[in-house]
């Protein structure tokens, strides 16, 4: 058990590492300059510029600007907020009670309603709720969840009007 946990952390650390470097190269390879495309039309002098360039870490070779990425996130340094200004970290911690509540609440719906159906299926196997509980388990589990979410957002807080769409209210 304790190799495979070892298998899974290894496995994990690759696709992080991956997956920074994807971000990464992505950040070298969009055309134009990064820095030019975060001030936008505005007059900026040369020395911000040249600032924000060294505040990214853009002024150095891309092995460099990998391993500066790299460090800071390590250091759980994961930069500022283009949106609210705040460190990344802080917004994060913001959230999180609101989307594990959320998390939990969608476990707590699923479970109400699929273990009923699975019992009430697996007892009249063969039957019209087998087949309609099978279909919505396909359908489910077929359907990205970004999609799913976009659905139930447009049905539950759009059209019936049971949930705000967006913020959170005590």
């Amino acid at each position: 058990m304790s190799s495979y946990a070892a298998y899974r952390a290894l496995h994990g650390a690759f696709v992080v590492a991956g997956v920074m470097l994807t971000v990464a190269l992505m950040i070298h390879l969009t055309p134009g300059d990064p820095v030019m495309l975060l001030v936008g039309d505005a007059p900026v002098p040369k020395e911000q510029v040249e600032h924000i360039r060294r505040a990214f870490g853009l002024d150095r070779p891309l092995p460099a600007q990998v391993a500066f990425y790299i460090g800071k996130v390590l250091r759980g340094d994961l930069g500022r907020s283009l949106r609210s200004n705040r460190p990344v970290s802080e917004d994060i911690r913001r959230v999180v009670p609101h989307t594990v509540s959320l998390a939990i609440a969608g476990m707590a719906v699923g479970i109400a309603i699929g273990v009923p159906a699975g019992v009430y299926a697996a007892v009249r196997r063969g039957g019209w709720i087998d087949s309609l509980a099978t279909a919505f388990a396909v359908a489910g589990v077929s359907m990205p969840t970004f999609w799913t979410g976009l659905l139930f957002i447009s049905i539950f807080a759009v059209r019936l009007g049971w949930f705000p769409t967006s913020g959170v209210a005590s």
